[in-house]
């Protein structure tokens, strides 16, 4: 990643009084926080990062401690030192997802308003289609969208889309991006009322014109669309961002991933 300067003078990490310092704010705005290996993570205002260094067991904390914990269901833990802590979460594409039990959506995403920036590692063991990395929804008073989410869509292998889907069920691709298997740092990022785009390791798809609107209040997902579309291939290291993040965070966020 692109060091973090003061006067000049690069820093790795800080403390004060012996203590390390975890998290820097500028009028109250989070513009580095530290990473898991003691490196800043990049700058952007944070609403959450889920780093997935467990190792083991049924969940993954928000190390910023601002969102609920996601609960594991059949994904399982695997060691390998491409992920930030040196482990990370694999599903095998058939009944594996992490959730949020109905608790949490990008509706209520801590401080998020209007704008809606979130970045995986993931490693695709196929990039067949119908694969969700993320699914928010259904929430019945939508009368535009049902649900958001995020993966390999339903038509076209080899794309990469954030679908808004109807409650007639019909779908609406408001962002694409071609990608290949193997490993990549993926996201996306929305400007609710006006535009959306994929972001694929330092290349940001063509933003497209349509409305996202609001996401929907319901459960949220990884790994799923909440029971079905199941995703295939490993997945690390979440950071979700408050406001559509630049060039320049998506290139220090990639920048910072320990196999890049």
């Amino acid at each position: 990643m692109a060091p973090v300067e003061i006067d000049g003078n690069a820093i790795t990490g800080a403390t004060i009084d012996g203590t390390d310092v975890q998290e820097i704010t500028v009028d109250g705005d989070v513009v580095f926080s530290a990473a898991p290996d003691g490196a800043f993570a990049p700058s952007g205002t944070l609403l959450a990062n889920y780093p997935m260094n467990e190792g083991s067991g049924t969940s993954v904390a928000d190390n910023t401690n601002n969102e609920p914990t996601f609960s594991v269901s059949g994904a399982n833990w695997v060691n390998n030192s491409n992920f930030v802590g040196g482990t990370a979460l694999d599903f095998d594409g058939s009944n594996d997802e992490m959730d949020f039990n109905g608790t949490f959506s990008f509706n209520n995403f801590g401080q998020f308003t209007d704008e809606f920036s979130i970045m995986f590692t993931v490693d695709f063991d196929s990039v067949a289609t119908d694969q969700n990395i993320l699914a928010s929804g259904p929430n019945s008073t939508n009368s535009t969208y049902d649900r958001l989410g995020f993966g390999i869509g339903p038509s076209d292998p080899g794309e990469l889309v954030i679908i808004a889907e109807g409650l007639s069920g019909s779908n609406t691709v408001i962002g694409s991006h071609s990608i290949t298997t193997g490993l990549h740092r993926v996201g996306f990022r929305l400007d609710m009322g006006s535009s959306a785009s994929v972001i694929v390791d330092k290349s940001v798809s063509t933003t497209t014109g349509n409305d996202p609107r609001r996401s929907p209040i319901g459960g949220t997902y990884v790994g799923s669309k909440d029971g079905v579309f199941y995703f295939d291939g490993t997945i690390d290291n979440i950071v979700a961002y408050d406001g559509v993040i630049s060039q320049t965070v998506i290139d220090e966020d990639y920048d910072a991933q320990p196999w890049t």
